[in-house]
């Protein structure tokens, strides 16, 4: 963070993307936490009479609009079509980023047993957990740590999952908040949707935010064997 702005490395999600005209890797700044999983840059607009608007200097230029043509011809860009008014429509193109080293680019740990059973181990596991409301998404990330037999599994922590959330609320932490006056306590949850627009969402109860998870996963497992002293 620099001069309070939040600063997010980001690359791009189709690598094959990337040219002269591309960066692999990119930056984000933000005037607020952020916790979004991916970021979409618009680079041009094509108007259903024919129109087209481009990012591209050389586009702009020439008017042939080469670049940003080579880069649709991919198929690997985001497209929104919206509709005006007098019911005309219009496709915006996006280049879709990932944020850099985010939970949602790492693969489930299915190779790795915890050793739960096992006397001299001190094990770390990160989990993820993905919610999921009216087309946006959350991801979470948190770590447990254990030693000896009868370790923290993941089912423990799907148990405990009303009270991990209760923490994050208390604590106003992670786009988490709540408020409350003499009758009503409201819950408020930042989600995101695959461009990085922030939209935050109320519920009643921590209990209707569960209704939520759609999917619960270890991301990052590490065992250390303790010497005997």
């Amino acid at each position: 963070m620099k001069d309070n702005f939040f600063e997010h490395k980001i690359i791009l999600a189709n690598p094959e993307l990337a040219n002269e005209y591309m960066e692999l890797n990119s930056e984000i700044t933000t005037e607020a936490e952020w916790y979004g999983h991916s970021y979409a840059d618009l680079i041009g607009v094509i108007y259903e009479n024919g129109l087209k608007k481009s990012v591209f200097t050389k586009d702009q230029e020439s008017g042939n609009f080469e670049i940003l043509d080579s880069f649709i011809a991919t198929g690997k860009l985001m497209e929104d079509t919206r509709y005006k008014e007098d019911g005309t429509s219009y496709t915006k193109y996006y280049v879709l980023y990932n944020v850099e080293n985010h939970s949602s680019t790492k693969p489930t740990v299915v190779d790795v047993d915890l050793d739960n059973q096992v006397s001299n181990v001190r094990r770390e596991f990160t989990y993820e957990i993905l919610l999921g409301f009216e087309g946006k998404k959350r991801y979470l990330t948190n770590t447990c740590r254990s030693t000896g037999p009868g370790g923290l599994a993941l089912s423990d922590v799907i148990s405990e999952l009303e009270d991990f959330l209760e923490t994050l609320f208390e604590d106003n932490d992670k786009g988490f908040r709540s408020e409350k006056d003499d009758r009503y306590k409201a819950f408020y949850v930042d989600f995101y949707d695959d461009t990085g627009e922030e939209f935050t969402l109320w519920f009643d109860s921590i209990r209707e935010i569960l209704d939520g998870v759609r999917s619960i996963r270890i991301i990052d497992i590490k065992t250390e064997i303790m010497q005997k002293e």
